[in-house]
């Protein structure tokens, strides 16, 4: 049982949790720039008034999936009490987050161009839609 932990779990766990973290954290900011974009008031109050409820929305379900998954596994399952367990998972969250991180400034500059420009999110869903096709 030990080995599954070693080789599958801390890993697996590393990048997901990892992940989940980074993702709330970008949605709670996603949320307070949608708040930001409500009281300017350039783009629509209900385009704004959506995006904070989205983005405060997706913080609170990802903290609870990242909650979740470490009760999951370390109350019920009884993975991450070795040292070797623990040092697998921070390895992989190293790397999950060495690979997420240079892309949280330009989702925030996404973000913030949506909520503040009239006409962006229109333009980047029109943009999605041809990149489909």
């Amino acid at each position: 049982m030990r080995w599954i932990g070693i080789l599958i779990v801390a890993p697996l766990w590393g990048m997901v949790s990892t992940q989940l973290f980074l993702q709330a954290w970008l949605s709670f900011i996603n949320g307070i720039i949608s708040v930001v974009g409500f009281f300017t008031g350039r783009v629509d109050r209900k385009t704004t008034a959506l995006g904070i409820g989205v983005g405060l929305g997706s913080a609170i379900l990802f903290s609870l999936l990242l909650r979740a998954g470490f009760w999951l596994l370390s109350d019920i399952l009884h993975f991450g009490y070795s040292t070797a367990e623990n040092t697998v998972y921070w390895i992989f969250a190293a790397l999950s987050a060495l690979y997420m991180l240079p892309q949280i400034p330009r989702r925030m500059k996404k973000s913030w161009r949506n909520a503040m420009v009239l006409g962006s999110l229109e333009s980047d869903i029109f943009t999605r839609k041809l990149s489909q096709k």
